[in-house]
């Protein structure tokens, strides 16, 4: 049996257990597909499954430093199936509830009426201009993604990851925007502001030259429309997609101008960053041999950026010189590591295992950028601890990602949808490593936390006691 054909048996064998795991969170014919640790069984079966079967079809996408032995991924998919068989034990241990038989009740009755309404319309305004204020600043100073200059970057360091923490709340914005346009239909205040914020936050992903910054708006919009309305909304999924496939040759056209070593461009407006665009989507074109050449070069790239599997199977091949991809980070600084500033910690670790990963890898840098790769979350778990560390990562994600699939469940609770569609991109980042992970997870829970305190004002004794008396109403 060849390498390919024990690959699709192993596949067959973590799809049929995938598979088995779904079913079994189908309620009333009904999967709340936007639940974590479904939508987490989905993706990491198509990013760590089904997209790397292209190397097989395809034996040159296989990264060179295999050389062209495919076994390897053999052994990371075996790792990974038993990772995954981890993260759902954690979900069962964490304990599962279950949704209620009974619509919720109108939003317009049990949610915010009069004054706080109004309130809190101003309050998302104000937080969505402070998010943009910053980002025009760091557009002006060459600062923002990747228009902006690796070396202004780290000279500014401690500033600037506070400063980008600032811009991130505008997503915080958005999906209060969007949670009230679909709770409050009739509202146009809502829905003009929801429109605007959308449109603003589609347009600074465009600019930024990463597409998941313009498609996970489509993702959150999707998730918040089928959550409040108890249906799937597959046409923003599949508009994401799409959107992906579409957008990657221009993409990658754009970067090459911003990021282009002697020939970079530098933009600090958005004029400048509409002609650069206008000269990508010219350049994308002219080298593909027509509209069906390019979304097919465009399909096999997003194919290929999905496919995280290569890199789990590098770092088992890299054997004992995996540690050396671990920094000085170590995991009893994740409870104040993301609430200390540089500027008073000088010594804080950077978190930069992906570039030591390319380093490893012999990729190093590309032009004025600082390649990085993919470690991954599985892939740094057995970087750290092995096959025990893979499994315990993922046995304390499968707990996590109950217990906030837990908060939604039941009649509509505007706190706790906020912060679970705000922190809900975080939680799926199978991207990044262990410490960014949790790092990250830890900071954005705490500011959406302290967000959903100043925008919805502290919990009522009214609303706890309407809570005590569905409960009540539940039991008998």
């Amino acid at each position: 049996m060849g390498d390919g054909e024990k690959y699709l048996l192993l596949l067959g064998l973590y799809g049929a257990a995938s598979a088995g795991f779904i079913f079994s969170r189908i309620e009333e014919n009904h999967l709340r597909f936007f639940d974590i640790p479904v939508y987490l069984t989905i993706l990491v079966f198509v990013e760590f499954g089904l997209a790397p079967l292209e190397c097989f079809a395809s034996p040159e996408r296989f990264n060179f430093n295999f050389a062209g032995d495919p076994s390897p991924l053999l052994k990371a998919l075996v790792y990974v199936i038993a990772g995954m068989a981890a993260f759902w034990a954690g979900c069962i241990a964490a304990g599962r509830k279950w949704g209620s038989k009974e619509r919720p009740p109108a939003p317009t009755r049990e949610g915010p009426t009069g004054r706080a309404r109004l309130r809190i319309l101003q309050t998302t305004a104000g937080i969505y201009a402070v998010s943009l204020a910053v980002k025009f600043y760091l557009l002006s100073h060459q600062l923002y993604s990747y228009l902006g200059s690796n070396h202004a970057y780290y000279q500014n360091l401690a500033s600037m990851q506070v400063l980008n923490t600032i811009a991130g709340i505008g997503t915080y914005a958005l999906v209060i925007a969007c949670m009230e346009k679909y709770l409050n239909p009739r509202d146009r205040k809502w829905k003009v502001l929801f429109w605007a914020i959308f449109t603003s936050e589609c347009s600074w992903g465009l600019i930024s030259g990463m597409k998941g910054a313009l498609l996970e708006n489509l993702i959150l919009l999707a998730m918040i429309s089928s959550l409040i309305q108890r249906r799937f909304r597959k046409a923003w999924v599949i508009a994401a997609v799409l959107g992906a496939v579409v957008l990657y040759p221009v993409s990658n056209a754009y970067r090459g101008l911003l990021r282009g070593g002697q020939g970079a461009v530098a933009v600090t407006n958005f004029v400048g960053a509409a002609k650069v665009g206008q000269r990508a989507i010219e350049q994308a074109t002219r080298e593909a041999a027509g509209p069906g050449a390019e979304l097919l070069s465009g399909f096999r790239d997003t194919v290929s950026r999905l496919d995280l599997l290569q890199s789990v199977g590098l770092i088992l091949s890299l054997g004992p010189r995996a540690k050396d991809l671990l920094g000085s980070e170590r995991w009893w600084m994740l409870p104040f590591y993301p609430f200390v500033p540089r500027f008073l910690w000088r010594s804080k670790p950077i978190l930069i295992e992906g570039g030591l990963f390319s380093v490893a890898l012999g990729i190093g840098a590309s032009g004025t950028m600082i390649s990085s790769t993919a470690v991954t979350y599985p892939g740094d778990c057995y970087a750290r601890g092995g096959l025990a560390g893979i499994l315990f990562g993922m046995f304390v994600l499968g707990i996590v990602a109950q217990w906030l699939t837990n908060t939604i469940v039941g009649p509509i609770d505007r706190r706790r949808l906020f912060v679970y569609a705000a922190i809900f991109l975080t939680f799926i980042d199978m991207e990044i490593d262990y410490f960014s992970f949790w790092s990250g997870f830890l900071k954005a829970f705490v500011i959406l936390s302290i967000t959903a305190w100043l925008v919805y004002g502290p919990r009522s004794e009214l609303a706890g006691k309407r809570a005590a008396a569905r409960a009540l109403f539940a039991r008998t």
